[in-house]
């Protein structure tokens, strides 16, 4: 029998590129890293179905950890976005800089759970 989640969440991770001032560093990111790490952390029996490159897959170690389990879908690139901060850091600028492969209702047909959480980023998320 599968195991039933109370939630699952689905989209993008995220890999963000944060530029303040001189200093640049990358981060994942995303609504589907977020809320499933405060879904996990606040109790709930969570799991991610996502989409990141191959190259990319260090990007889910902090989902790893948590142990929340992960659904990874084909893509060829991980969605990317650049957030430039300027002198307040209640401004940013951001740019897309790849979309990963759109979502379907294939990529979670394996996955049973009470609410499925759509986290889009864009408007070519899902198909």
């Amino acid at each position: 029998m599968k195991e039933m989640f109370d939630v699952c969440v689905v989209g993008h991770i995220t890999k963000d590129i944060v530029k303040i001032g001189n200093e640049t560093k990358m981060m994942p990111g995303g609504t589907a890293y977020y809320a499933s790490i405060a879904l996990k952390r606040l109790g709930a029996n969570v799991c991610v179905a996502t989409k990141v490159a191959k190259e990319d897959l260090f990007l889910l170690d902090e989902l790893k950890k948590e142990k929340i389990p992960i659904f990874l879908g084909e893509t060829p690139k991980t969605t990317i976005f650049t957030n430039i901060y300027h002198s307040s850091s209640d401004e940013r600028e951001q740019r897309v800089k790849d979309i990963a492969s759109p979502f379907s209702s294939k990529d979670v047909k394996d996955i049973s759970s009470k609410v499925f959480h759509l986290g889009p980023l864009s408007k070519k998320i899902f198909l």
